[in-house]
């Protein structure tokens, strides 16, 4: 993991720090500049740049940068030092050179076998361009796992695009100076022709040099490979150095050549031009030869060469004299072949085929980062800009790298003007004015960016305006530990207005139900206490087992109205609370229910604190449920527990899968003998109000069992 993290690090950073380099002129500039960003982001310890004098090959320090840690008295990473003599080593083999023993502290032969006290390991990369080695970048680094085969790979290609950028300098200065001294062994009146075309093949070469330098700033610029192979073809053409400029790709399936980008001047060229990569003749051009060889190849005599015969005459027509194709290479890809056309013959000498090359060298460079780089987009974009969840990634800056359609979508904003932004702007000078509360938004989002280690959970609301609608969202927010982000933050939006739309509306449904349920139970218990009254006038001589009758379907009815209630109200039904002898209000219950031959067994003796009315329902409801499910002879038991007490019973029981059916309003087996479902309902509510915890299991004898616990006991009980 820590491995991976790394490299992740390494390429964001490398990829990064490249248009900087490319961008700056003087090497002590941009060798200060990689050299900063390489310690600043703690891959390093210590960074040291050099140039290489072309006369001796001797090692110029340019810029030298420490991460400020005291190392004790060892220059390991002085001129004289370790990283020194491993630069030294770089340059005579042209290879990048590491030693990354020192991180176990081992002696090295190289070092007169002294052991490497600091624990560092050490890195040489030499800057090499065009097969010149232009300087050496050196690394110093603690970390015990350092320059493995994909830093290794990395540190070379960040090597390869400083040397371009050296090269470019370099030829700028030799340029300068040809224009200011005379050629050797010649005087102005010995061979002013010579002296006249050396002048002329300098500015030749100062005028590609300057293309080659704009086409690398507008690289740097570029967002896709198009615009990549477009820009270079028109900059080079317009140079008037070359009539016509195209590139083109191999197609292997048909073995031609397509064109994918071509110059304005002499498109048509193209249409008339047929070129394979098989074995005919059509294959033995310049184009086709750098596909096989993947090194540049010029037709310097066009209406001479036997090799050009398929193209001759229409090359004549358009005026073309000599021709180049460079191949561009970029580690074991081949990404196309840049062909170039001039008007007379022997246009490319050796000068300007070395600067051609390097050319073939940057533009694949640039074309593997953009793909990169699109590949990476277009696996976030497939997998996250569908999503209904708003989803923002900041950079490790808090700048945003990345909004999904969701996000657009709910507050009203645009792609383009959003990404790249700072956090804390984007959310201070727009997004808060989306929402109802705007500066309590803005505060408690932004304060994450001070303290990226909290994670952050919130509601907020949307309101109504230009290209959005209103919403209420769930703000989610987190650090992201780990990836290419890793640093940034990840902020979720979740879309909550239909959940919100549907709790609004259950609290309205659930206020009419208990309005109703109010108004019900004062109209039902008024004629019910009247009925009780009279039901104990009648004469004696009535029908006593008529009266019971009547007696207890008004008892039945009041303790109906007293559910019903509880199911409505919850603790507002719920009188104060009083003590109450379980054991008592067991008995009292058990006398109600008609089971004579089912036999009740109390072992509990603890008082609660609860309504006695209603706890006695929820005996009743728990007795009548075990006879009715138990048989008429089931064995009933009521007993203590540490913290409350349980009913158990020796009939079937319940079965796993149905135990949270039972306690569901409605839910009954007995509905032809009256059943209405609302007895375990009640008893679950009734928990609920109290704050009691309600388990359904299986008694000892394999019955069922009700468990309750958490239960306000009085003080002295048991």
């Amino acid at each position: 993991m820590e491995d991976e993290r790394r490299h992740r690090r390494i390429d964001r950073t490398f990829r990064g720090l490249t248009p900087s380099v490319v961008r700056t002129a003087e090497p002590a500039e941009f060798g200060r500049t990689v050299c900063d960003r390489l310690v600043d982001r703690g891959l390093y310890d210590s960074a040291r740049f050099w140039t290489v004098e072309r006369s001796g090959g001797a090692l110029t320090l340019r810029a030298r940068v420490d991460d400020g840690r005291d190392r004790g008295s060892t220059d390991a990473t002085g001129e004289r030092g370790r990283l020194a003599e491993i630069a030294k080593s770089a340059v005579r083999t042209t290879e990048l050179e590491c030693n990354r023993e020192a991180s176990d502290h081992r002696p090295d032969a190289a070092d007169g076998g002294r052991p490497n006290t600091d624990g560092r390991s050490f890195a040489a990369v030499p800057l090499t361009f065009a097969r010149t080695v232009h300087g050496v970048l050196g690394l110093s680094t603690s970390h015990p796992d350092a320059f493995d085969r994909f830093e290794a790979d990395s540190l070379e290609e960040l090597g390869t695009a400083i040397a371009s950028a050296l090269a470019a300098g370099e030829r700028d200065s030799e340029t300068g100076a040809r224009q200011t001294n005379e050629v050797p062994g010649q005087s102005f009146g010995e061979d002013r022709a010579d002296r006249r075309e050396q002048q002329q093949k300098l500015d030749r070469l100062d005028s590609i040099n300057d293309v080659i330098r704009d086409i690398t700033q507008n690289l740097v610029d570029a967002s896709t490979r198009a615009e990549i192979e477009r820009v270079v073809c028109q900059s080079l053409v317009d140079t008037d150095r070359y009539r016509f400029v195209w590139i083109g790709r191999p197609d292997y399936e048909s073995e031609t050549v397509a064109p994918t980008a071509w110059s304005d001047a002499g498109a048509e060229y193209l249409e008339e031009t047929d070129i394979s990569i098989d074995d005919t003749e059509t294959a033995k051009g310049p184009t086709g030869r750098a596909i096989t060889t993947r090194q540049i190849q010029v037709t310097q005599n066009i209406l001479e060469d036997p090799d050009y015969r398929p193209w001759r005459e229409r090359a004549r027509r358009y005026g073309y004299r000599s021709t180049a194709a460079i191949p561009l290479v970029h580690g074991d890809t081949l990404y196309g072949v840049l062909n170039l056309y001039a008007a007379e013959p022997r246009a490319f000498d050796d000068a300007e085929r070395e600067l051609l090359s390097e050319l073939g060298e940057t533009i694949p460079y640039a074309i593997d980062t953009i793909q990169t780089k699109e590949r990476y987009q277009s696996f976030v974009d497939d997998v996250f800009d569908s999503s209904g969840v708003g989803i923002v990634i900041l950079d490790d800056t808090f700048h945003v790298a990345w909004v999904n359609q969701a996000v657009l979508r709910y507050f009203g904003i645009e792609r383009e003007k959003t990404v790249g932004r700072d956090g804390r702007r984007l959310v201070s000078d727009r997004l808060k004015h989306a929402f109802a509360e705007p500066e309590a938004f803005a505060d408690r989002v932004v304060a994450t960016y001070a303290d990226n280690a909290t994670t952050q959970e919130f509601e907020c609301r949307v309101e109504p305006g230009p290209n959005r609608e209103r919403r209420h969202l769930l703000h989610q927010s987190q650090p992201i530990e780990s990836g290419f982000y890793e640093g940034g933050r990840l902020e979720l939006y979740y879309d909550v207005t239909e959940r919100k739309r549907r709790e609004r509306e259950l609290r309205e449904k659930n206020d009419r139900l208990e309005s109703f349920a109010s108004m019900l139970a004062h109209e039902l218990r008024n004629p019910v206490t009247i009925g009780q009254i009279y039901s104990q006038q009648l004469p004696n001589e009535t029908d006593s087992e008529a009266v019971e009758y009547v007696a207890e379907a008004f008892d039945r009815i009041e303790e109906m109205i007293d559910v019903m209630l509880v199911l409505t109200r919850r603790r507002e039904a719920v009188g104060e609370r009083s003590s109450v002898r379980l054991a008592e209000v067991v008995r009292e219950a058990w006398e109600d229910v008609e089971a004579p031959e089912a036999t009740l067994a109390v072992d509990v003796d603890r008082s609660i604190q609860a309504d006695e009315t209603y706890v006695r329902h929820l005996f009743r409801n728990l007795l009548e449920n075990a006879v009715e499910h138990g048989g008429s002879g089931v064995t009933v038991t009521v007993g203590g527990l540490p913290s409350g007490f349980y009913v158990a019973d020796d009939g079937p029981g319940i079965p796993p899968e149905g135990r949270d059916a039972v306690f569901e309003a409605g839910y009954t087996t007995a509905a032809g003998q009256g059943g209405t479902g609302l007895g375990l309902a009640f008893v679950r509510e009734l928990t609920d109000v109290y704050g009691w915890k309600c388990a359904l299991t299986d008694s000892a004898s394999g019955g069922a069992r009700f468990e309750f616990t958490n239960v306000e006991q009085e003080a002295g009980t048991n």
